[in-house]
């Protein structure tokens, strides 16, 4: 039943621009890509496509200073198929548990932006953007006598419009950057509709209309920046901004094994509070040092919570099995955030450059409202200790080598803190060759050793690893 779990994966990226009369410069991308994976079973799988439009306007620059205007609209698609499965404690059988055999997605947006210098110490940037965004699943889910006997459709509409302005004064050794921002936001359409497949499915029509939500996101930013002396430099920073929950979070139920995980139209957006202070040190024309510590709270940030392990009968969710864990997308209360992030980058030679980057986070749930039993508890999937080290070298001026290393420390796979994932330590390894302007040749191999990644494990003790050895090689044109 089990069989090793495989990725097929292919990309397009196009790219044209074109100065126009008038001293204006058009330029228009489109990309593609698709994928598909093999889950770990004979039965699971995922494949996705999508399509990405950008077009860009703005005047013809030749200084390298930033453009006075650029208006921007992109439109993007996206088509999921996903398959999911039930397997037996022994793992000798597995069934089918949900088909979300369609699952699309359109947004298309628009974006304008306004800046002007008013002298060598002041500019001033300004913007308006708009983002439409539709969504929907449709799956057939309740495996009963070798067939599906439910059909779900879920989905909804998010409409999101905002502005800002910011301004950079240089005044000295000082410089000052401000931000202001507003976002409207909208959720609406939103619907859960599920139903017998046939008459003899067993259960009702159930209609979950929920009603539209709309609010405002105020955001602000200040940053100070003082050369204290030549070499070194130090900053601080404090800010205020929120975020929507995505339609996959507020619509979009999944299921990883046995684990089952409900969506939640009724998600508020999180509020993120947060300073930082840190500095930069040039101690010569070879190395550079800098260090960032930061504290953030998050306000009703959006968790996967553990509602209970089957079996069990939800009002809301239905019969949960034997062994299966139900969890729902909820907004708890506070989230404290600790950190340190600092980075090391030093030219070994002309041709060589070593960069060394770690960030050190202590998240810990400060306030669960209602879940006590997360008080205290790590955030999922959040590694106090993540470091890469990466060495690149132009032994030619038409070939560059990088080498990676990379690892987390262990970190917990659920809410609740049961399930610990295992540290993990990679090599990646990307040679590119340019013969000439606009052509490029490249062959990477990411986890170079082989080596295995806890990346989940189910209460029953089953564990989810990836990240094998994979290769990619490709051609990048310009012209």
């Amino acid at each position: 039943m089990d069989i090793s779990a495989w990725s097929s994966a292919s990309s397009l990226h196009l790219r044209t621009s074109r100065r126009l009369d008038g001293g204006l410069r058009f330029a228009a991308e489109l990309g593609y890509f698709d994928e598909e994976r093999g889950n770990g079973t004979r039965l699971t799988g995922s494949a996705v496509r999508g399509t990405d439009v950008v077009i860009t306007l703005q005047p013809d620059s030749t200084t390298g200073e930033r453009p006075e205007w650029r208006f921007l609209a992109f439109a993007q698609t996206r088509r999921l198929m996903s398959f999911f499965s039930s397997v037996s404690p022994d793992r000798t059988f597995e069934t089918p548990s949900l088909d979300q055999f369609k699952v699309p997605a359109s947004s298309l947006g628009l974006a304008f932006e306004l800046g002007k210098r008013f002298s060598d110490f002041f500019r001033l940037d300004s913007g308006l953007d708009a983002r439409w965004i539709e969504g929907e699943t449709n799956e057939r889910f309740r495996w009963r006598d070798g067939r599906f006997t439910g059909l779900r459709e879920a989905g909804g509409r998010q409409i999101l419009a905002g502005g800002f302005f910011r301004g950079v004064m240089r005044s000295g050794a000082f410089r000052h950057e401000f931000g202001l921002r507003g976002d409207y936001w909208r959720n609406d359409r939103s619907k859960r509709i599920e139903k017998p497949l046939s008459s003899s499915s067993g259960f009702p029509l159930q209609t979950r209309l929920a009603p539209g939500a709309s609010g405002l996101i105020p955001s602000l930013r200040y940053d100070a920046n003082w050369l204290v002396v030549k070499p070194l430099t130090l900053s601080a920073s404090v800010y205020v901004g929120g975020r929507v929950p995505t339609l996959n979070e507020l619509h979009r139920p999944f299921r990883v094994r046995d684990d089952i995980t409900e969506s939640n139209p009724a998600l508020s957006p999180e509020q993120l509070r947060g300073i930082d202070f840190g500095g930069e040190l040039r101690a010569s024309a070879n190395l550079r040092v800098s260090s960032r510590a930061f504290y953030n709270e998050l306000h009703d940030g959006v968790a996967n919570v553990t509602l209970g392990l089957g079996p069990f009968e939800s009002e809301s969710f239905g019969s949960v099995p034997l062994g299966v864990t139900l969890r729902q997308k909820r907004n708890l209360p506070r989230i404290d955030i600790l950190g340190v992030e600092s980075a090391v980058e030093y030219a070994l030679a002309p041709s060589a450059r070593l960069i060394v980057r770690h960030l050190f986070t202590d998240g810990r749930v400060g306030d669960a409202g209602t879940y006590s039993s997360l008080s205290g508890k790590r955030p999922a999937q959040a590694a106090a200790h993540q470091m890469t080290a990466s060495l690149h070298i132009t032994p030619h001026p038409s070939w560059e080598i990088e080498l990676q290393g990379r690892g987390a420390s262990s970190q917990f796979e659920d809410d609740l803190n049961h399930r610990r994932l295992a540290g993990f330590a990679v090599a990646d390894l990307r040679v590119s060759w340019s013969p000439r302007a606009g052509t490029e040749f490249f062959a990477a191999c990411e986890n170079l050793f082989d080596f295995e990644i806890e990346t989940g494990k189910a209460d029953a003790g089953l564990l989810a690893v990836s990240g094998h050895r994979s290769l990619r090689c490709g051609v990048s044109l310009r012209f």
